[in-house]
């Protein structure tokens, strides 16, 4: 009579909680999967957040690589003005934006994604 008033109790209880296992002396099998697939579902949580941050970086150096390029550009066909034919002028006037390029060049260069220095390689809490 316990056995079958324990039993009851226990399908109440399952009935009510919707779940099947309760403790894990209910199933050790089933409870041993269930923590092996919380344990999976951890797993593969951090996974999507560790591709999510690797994509966020990704953007960050791509789109910054871009606008040092862009710098390089300009500081070519600067160069290619400064030919030697210009007067001095047009020449302060080249000198003075190079070192504007070479400014927001650095500034790039210490670009930080999640407080962390994209260019700094493995010493990436300090500026390149």
């Amino acid at each position: 009579m316990r056995k079958l008033a324990e039993h009851q109790l226990r399908l109440q209880q399952q009935i009510t909680t919707g779940q099947r296992v309760t403790t894990a002396s209910d199933d050790p099998k089933a409870m041993r999967r269930v923590l092996d697939l919380r344990t999976e579902r951890s797993m593969l949580t951090q996974y999507q957040d560790n591709i999510n941050t690797l994509r966020e970086n990704a953007n960050v150096v791509y789109s910054t690589t871009n606008s040092l390029k862009r710098l390089s550009d300009r500081a070519s066909e600067l160069a290619a003005l400064a030919d030697g034919t210009k007067g001095h002028t047009a020449i302060s006037a080249y000198a003075k934006e190079v070192d504007q390029l070479l400014e927001e060049a650095v500034r790039l260069s210490n670009t930080q994604h999640r407080d962390v220095y994209i260019f700094s390689g493995t010493n990436a809490k300090t500026a390149a």
